[in-house]
């Protein structure tokens, strides 16, 4: 009898099968999408992109699959090798948010606009605060991120500013599910977006090139 075919089970029930690649469907609510009407008016854009500039807190390289989000975490909760991932590159999603919150928050979608916005994502980690014995640990979503305004005629940034989300990541077990980590990150990302449509410079940025096209 292979003893050790019976004991996977109960391995993975214990460790929550933290050495596998969990995969889940994950759609951003563009309706849902954080704008302040009229904070943008008189402001157009070309597009939005986004480079995943993430390192692995693992291996310490570059993370190889933009869709991985963050790494398990054991009954310790100490990060391990397996991971939680969606189905697209994490970037896909911030980009289909930012450019929903700009034309909500009426700026326009122009392929003459002389103005490219460029998201360079830094990082994306679920940060442990202890709490005590008595109380259970505070756990977040957090993303950092630069935006960058960049004249496209010129080639020259007009400019750029770090920004840092962060959502609650609540969880009923001893670590988190994949299924908190989906309802955290819509949050995360808006998190990161209010503040840069809130920023005069990036108000700015957008409106000075737009009046000079």
């Amino acid at each position: 009898m292979n003893y050790a075919l019976l004991l996977l089970p109960l391995i993975c029930a214990i460790n929550g099968c933290t050495l596998t690649h969990t995969e889940s469907a994950f759609s951003y609510n563009s309706a849902m999408a954080p704008h302040s009407v009229g904070a943008l008016d008189r402001t157009q854009f070309h597009s939005i992109t986004v480079a995943d500039y993430r390192y692995d807190p693992v291996t310490r390289r570059r993370i190889d699959d933009p869709r991985v989000l963050v790494h398990k975490r054991d009954q310790y909760k100490q990060q391990v090798g397996g991971e939680y991932a969606v189905e697209r590159p994490l970037g896909d999603y911030v980009a289909e948010a930012f450019t929903a919150s700009l034309v909500k928050s009426s700026s326009k979608l122009s392929p003459h606009s002389p103005v490219a916005i460029r998201i360079e994502i830094r990082s994306l980690d679920d940060p442990i605060t202890k709490r005590g014995v008595l109380s259970r640990d505070k756990m977040l979503l957090v993303m950092k991120a630069d935006v960058v305004v960049i004249d496209r005629n010129k080639q020259i940034e007009l400019w750029r500013n770090a920004f840092t989300g962060q959502a609650d990541l609540a969880y009923s077990g001893i670590v988190f599910s994949m299924d908190d980590i989906l309802r955290a990150l819509p949050n995360t990302i808006d998190d990161v977006i209010l503040q840069c449509i809130s920023s005069a410079g990036f108000k700015a940025a957008l409106a000075s090139s737009s009046q000079s096209s």
